[in-house]
């Protein structure tokens, strides 16, 4: 895609539908898929092994104290239609490492990733970082072994760490949880064990698109990885002159031809910050308003929203063979979309400052639309998510990115979310609002190798964004 408002959809979709390479990793991942053994099966909530209800709260929570914890949360805000509800929520306060190793072989970036199984997947195995461990895991807390290639990820590694940074998940789910996300460069060889695989970044933009294969956590950190030597060479200013780069390098390399200055787009979200209350206190979970409890689940009273449930898992590919947990499963589908435009030759997508229940920092700066399509069905037009219509509304040729993707597999259960990608061609003031500003794909980049920025559902659409882009050349 080199200009959104004179965009070739025929060769567009010709680069996207050439999968050189791709039969042979699908055919590996559904091998990987049918060695895996397990049976999943629900379990009442006061038969979760080695889980608890708190007598004086009602909170689940772990017998060693650690893994995580559901929680009730008590919210009060001057953001939306709603000034105060209360949910229960997952307490994890420990932080996790998404550690993602790369190389590069003759001018091809490869990265390390693995097939692993998370018990909330739709189809059990995806592609996931090289590492994805919680430090509960990487500290044997389960009893298993440690998680492969870890040692890269730690403090004396001798690899060049590209990208380490602290990064957010669900606030709607999770109370202020973060997963270190990094990027090592390795040195010298690696051995590839059993479940990982080397592939190049255009074969994993082409995976993207394909429903349910690239798990949350790896779009989380291919998010971060910053346009460089790692995508087919790193263009000069002359080059751009010259119009011999791609528009990601673009975006990168020519923040003046931007439609607001990167300082002007702090200022916004600063400015939503400090506009916006979020007041949360944890509350036991017993006491939560709205919310029901019975033998197999905790449910919203209008079957909204989501619900909390246990499971067990029995299986033999994993650190541990078998264990029982609490899930958070979903009531309805989501909505994650990003309308898309080009300014000035610069790829630019319509993004939200966006207040959630867990958020750390009150706001972060989200998709243009992030919702549960079904709790807003009974509402007025002009009750609904601000440009819904961008995207519910748009032509079929407009649609340059249209995916299932799954969330955290491993304390959500079978949660997909439609993921979408559309191009605009209106007034680019006109969908401008307190909320909603401009930003190209190389001001978002750059933003997210800072903390409490940009959500995971924008991550997650940023990596698509960069597939969509490039057009599966990387």
């Amino acid at each position: 895609m080199r200009s959104y408002d004179q965009l070739d959809h025929a060769a567009f979709a010709s680069a996207a539908d050439d999968s050189t390479g791709l039969d042979d990793v699908l055919a590996w991942l559904e091998a990987e898929r049918a060695e895996v053994s397990c049976e999943l099966e629900p379990v009442p909530l006061d038969e979760i092994a080695r889980w608890r209800t708190d007598t004086a709260t009602g909170d689940l929570v772990h017998d060693s104290g650690r893994f995580f914890a559901i929680r009730g949360l008590d919210v009060t805000t001057n953001y939306g239609p709603v000034e105060r509800w209360s949910q229960p929520i997952i307490d994890q306060p420990e932080v996790g490492v998404l550690g993602l190793l790369v190389r590069e072989v003759r001018g091809v970036t490869q990265v390390l990733i693995q097939a692993k199984m998370e018990p909330g997947n739709i189809n059990l195995v995806q592609l996931s970082p090289t590492v994805q461990a919680t430090h509960s895991n990487y500290d044997r807390v389960h009893g298993g072994a440690a998680p492969r290639y870890l040692e890269h990820f730690l403090a004396g590694t001798r690899d060049r760490v590209r990208v380490d940074v602290l990064q957010s998940e669900q606030g709607a789910r999770f109370l202020r949880k973060r997963n270190r996300n990094m990027i090592v460069e390795v040195i010298g060889d690696v051995p590839v064990h059993e479940g990982f695989r080397w592939l190049t970044l255009r074969q994993l933009h082409r995976l993207l698109r394909l429903d349910n294969v690239v798990n949350m956590d790896l779009r989380s950190v291919l998010s971060c990885l910053q346009f460089s030597r790692w995508s087919a060479g790193m263009p000069t200013r002359s080059d751009l002159l010259a119009g011999q780069h791609s528009p990601l390098a673009h975006s990168v390399l020519a923040p003046d031809d931007a439609l607001h200055t990167s300082g002007e787009l702090l200022a916004w979200s600063t400015d939503a910050r400090m506009r916006y209350r979020l007041n949360t206190r944890i509350v036991p979970l017993s006491e939560v308003s709205r919310w029901q409890r019975d033998k197999w689940h905790i449910a919203h009273e209008d079957g909204l929203y989501f619900t909390v449930g246990g499971v067990a898992v029995r299986m033999a590919s994993r650190e541990v063979s078998g264990w029982m947990q609490p899930v958070i499963a979903p009531t309805h589908e989501g909505l994650a979309a990003m309308v898309l435009t080009s300014i000035n030759g610069v790829p630019h997508a319509l993004m939200q400052a966006k207040l959630e229940a867990g958020n750390r920092d009150v706001v972060e700066i989200a998709p243009t639309v992030q919702c549960i399509t079904r709790n807003y069905q009974h509402l007025l037009p002009e009750e609904r998510p601000e440009h819904l219509s961008l995207v519910t509304d748009v032509a079929p040729e407009h649609v340059l990115f249209d995916a299932y993707q799954s969330e955290e597999g491993g304390r959500f259960f079978r949660q997909q979310n439609k993921y979408v990608i559309v191009e605009y061609h209106g007034d680019l003031h006109a969908v401008e609002s307190p909320n909603h500003r401009w930003m190209s794909i190389g001001q978002l980049k750059n933003l997210v190798l800072y903390s409490n920025y940009v959500n995971v559902e924008a991550r997650s659409l940023l990596a698509c964004a960069c597939a969509v882009i490039e057009g599966g050349n990387a």
